[in-house]
């Protein structure tokens, strides 16, 4: 994205007290906590007045995604929902008192005693965890951010976001279970009280963000904030605007037309995958349904509307794709509604008031809970500091629990193969777009923790944080100290990596795809998802049918749904990094899809995605305000997976006959991702001298070059790919190479530098490249 949608991004993503003055009209003065403190309470008066404040929807519809979720949290901690009061109760007399402060007299100070007992309180505040997070979350939305230009402290508050969402999150899931693990300890309830284990709810009494909230919104994550799918939903408000154009009506058991319907409904969408195990017999009428519907081996579409009747789901009405997409195409009329509904599934699952994954392949919850509970026992033990005296027994009877299988492999104990759900491409789309979906068993049941449903959204955050903690304390990822159970979770996230959901955007979308199963058309199954939508929809209103799968890129994608996405990203498309070692693959006679070029295997190392799911991707660097380094818009994505490349801008090389006369780039400091120095079967993360760690990489090998794919960014934080050269089969049998064929190379990482960047484009050489 060209940095000339910094103001934009300034004014959505901005901070909640910037936010409250631009609503109000007015401007603060320069005392920090004093303004900081008033545009909060603003903020409360909007959203908690009794009566309703007028301007109460008009506030909310101003909100970004990211804003509304901040906003969430923030009151969520402010009247401690999910924590102990008191602690609460320290940040706002922290807050309270700092403001009163600024504006004392310069001769007049606070008591003493005062004082003493507010920094006591903040001692105490500071040992847990979720407490401090969101406490500074509160001092970046309403401390800072009140210049807009300034692009770095919106990057930072961001990030702010995304952590006390996260911790969020694994406190509010973990708080339902605190209180059932000192009931089983027998602590009294006085007891209970004093370490911080109050007996107040989750929800907000009287809180007018509940339709957001809920299961319309992610209490983790914005879904996709590339498709602005909150500012969509609002605009169409009280209109039939996004709507499927097919529901199943629960009370009834048919299909209905939304025409048909009185008012814009209320609908859940149903996450499920059935298509691998789709059946040979022929398709069967199913009552209430205006088509034939396909069998499969996985369940009886036949019981279906009974199945639906009994589910976890309280709206009356379903989107479900068997039921509301077309599955009998030979009907024209039907045909053009398939082609649209696919076209529009980001619209379906975004203005769902509620979302069930339907796991119907597991029977039952009991591993997942007690995996759950094990999970949030670690995170209880790192950010409560009473929890290990308050629970001794407690500690060993749940880990005893979690050897329990999860079943998220199924009912065997030996089964190695993961529910289909967590494989399918079709999911992925459909969680990326509703993450916040709840989890329903075969029998339609859903997984409860304490007396709320658990989502995905949350499990992903839950499991990824504990994950990373005992990580970085050393704790042993294999073995005995892990049970099964969690040890199951943490590696069916790694293996489909979904912890790229908590973080994510469009590159990390299409490298996730990588593990994932479709029959066919893998660009129909995800281009919702990432916004990529036009050469679909463009070539069925030219032609009338969706486009054929032809020029398929590493023989996944179509080039031009390939094209669609590069021009919306720029020169970030080519930004993804293997998250495996790559290189020797290119010497490797690849049985698959790849082709050969000059004697070597195409490995596609400049896509965000790849033929194989053995190479893994993901992405090192996502930044939106940055110019595109200009050579990077002449490169050519040739259908084999190559990049052709005229022109490019250099930073750093390491060449053996300098005949781009690249100079050297001394005392640039890169964060660096790249292949291990040692060998080839290791990625390394760190920060080097960006030419030193070039001139050090294998040294006597081939030519090395890193070039700019972005500059000008954030903190002037350019950044761009390490390219690696391959030496042509004519060097290697002692031939010259012939100047008509272009150097080989192939991708071997990306670099960020740090600190150093350049406010104008390197240097533009022109080059006769092939990237394999």
């Amino acid at each position: 994205m060209s940095i000339n949608s910094t103001n934009d991004r300034a004014v959505a993503q901005g901070s909640l007290g910037v936010l409250v003055e631009t609503f109000l009209g007015q401007r603060g003065d320069n005392q920090r906590y004093s303004r900081a403190f008033r545009n909060w309470l603003q903020l409360i008066s909007i959203v908690f007045s009794s009566p309703p404040d007028p301007r109460r929807s008009d506030f909310f519809n101003l909100m970004s995604g990211s804003q509304a979720l901040s906003s969430h949290l923030l009151t969520e901690w402010w009247f401690a929902k999910i924590q102990n009061p008191v602690l609460s109760k320290v940040g706002e007399t922290t807050i309270a008192t700092s403001a009163l402060c600024e504006k004392l007299p310069l001769n007049q100070v606070l008591p003493p005693e005062l004082l003493q007992s507010m920094r006591q309180g903040q001692e105490v505040a500071a040992r847990y965890k979720y407490h401090e997070e969101l406490f500074l979350l509160w001092q970046a939305e309403f401390l800072s951010g009140y210049d807009n230009d300034d692009i770095e402290y919106l990057t930072t508050l961001q990030r702010h976001r995304h952590d006390a969402a996260v911790m969020a999150s694994c406190q509010r899931t973990s708080w339902r279970l605190f209180h059932q693990f000192l009931e089983r300890e027998e602590i009294p309830v006085s007891e209970a009280a004093v370490a911080g284990a109050t007996s107040s709810g989750t929800n907000l009494g009287g809180d007018p963000t509940a339709e957001y909230r809920t299961r319309s919104m992610s209490w983790v994550i914005e879904p996709c904030p590339w498709l602005k799918l909150r500012e969509t939903n609002i605009s169409n408000q009280g209109t039939r605007n996004n709507l499927p154009y097919y529901l199943w009506d629960k009370e009834d058991g048919c299909t209905v037309e939304i025409a048909q319907l009185d008012r814009r409904p209320l609908y859940a969408v149903i996450s499920h995958t059935w298509g691998r195990w789709r059946s040979q017999k022929p398709s069967v009428t199913v009552d209430g349904v205006p088509w034939l519907v396909p069998q499969n081996s996985r369940f009886d579409v036949q019981r279906l509307p009974d199945m639906l009747q009994r589910m976890d789901v309280t709206t009356r009405y379903i989107w479900i794709d068997l039921f509301c997409i077309p599955q009998d195409r030979s009907d024209p009329e039907q045909a053009a509604v398939y082609n649209s509904e696919v076209d529009r599934q980001a619209e379906i699952f975004a203005s769902a008031h509620s979302g069930v994954i339907w796991l119907n392949d597991i029977n039952s919850w009991s591993g997942l809970s007690e995996t759950i509970s094990w999970l949030c026992l670690q995170y209880l033990k790192l950010c409560h500091p009473n929890v290990r005296s308050l629970l001794p027994t407690q500690i060993d009877s749940i880990t005893g629990q979690a050897q329990k299988p999860t079943g998220l492999f199924g009912d065997d104990t030996a089964a190695t193969e993961p529910s289909g759900w967590f494989s399918s491409l079709w999911t992925l789309q459909e969680i990326c777009l509703r993450p916040q979906m709840g989890l329903l068993n075969s029998e339609g049941k859903a997984l409860f923790i304490g007396d709320d449903t658990m989502t995905l959204d949350g499990l992903l955050a839950l499991e990824s944080w504990v994950l990373l903690k005992l990580s970085t304390q050393h704790f042993p990822l294999l073995g005995v100290e892990i049970p099964r159970g969690p040890s199951e979770l943490f590696r069916l996230s790694n293996e489909f990596q979904l912890d790229f959901l908590l973080d994510n955007n469009p590159l990390k979308v299409l490298g996730m795809t990588n593990q994932r199963y479709c029959r066919h058309s893998r660009a129909r199954a995800v281009m919702s998802a990432i916004g990529a939508t036009a050469w679909w929809r463009d070539h069925v209103q030219r032609v009338g049918e969706p486009p054929p799968e032809t020029e398929l890129v590493l023989g996944r994608f179509p080039l031009m749904f390939i094209n669609e996405i590069r021009q919306q990203l720029g020169a970030s498309f080519f930004g993804s990094v293997s998250l495996s070692p790559e290189y020797p693959d290119i010497g490797v006679s690849d049985s698959g899809s790849s082709s050969r070029r000059f004697g070597y295997t195409v490995i596609g190392s400049m896509m965000p995605f790849s033929s194989n799911a053995a190479r893994r991707r993901g992405s090192h660097v996502w930044g939106q305000e940055h110019h595109d380094h200009p050579s990077v818009g002449t490169w050519r994505i040739c259908p084999d997976g190559c990049v052709e490349m005229d022109e490019v801008g250099i930073v750093a090389a390491r060449v053996s006959n300098n005949s781009l006369h690249v100079p050297l780039a001394r005392g640039l400091i890169a964060s660096i991702m790249a292949l291990g120095n040692a060998n080839q079967e290791e990625v390394v993360v760190g920060n080097f001298d960006l030419q030193e760690w070039i001139d050090g990489f294998r040294p006597g090998g081939e030519d090395i070059y890193a070039v700019c794919l972005c500059y000008g960014g954030p903190r002037s934080l350019d950044w761009g790919v390490i390219l690696q050269r391959v030496p042509s089969r004519k060097e290697e049998s002692g031939m010259c190479s012939s100047s008509r064929e272009p150097m080989l190379l192939v991708k071997i990482g990306a670099y960020i530098l740090q600190g150093k960047g350049q406010n104008i484009a390197p240097d533009t050489h022109k080059v006769q490249w092939l990237a394999l």
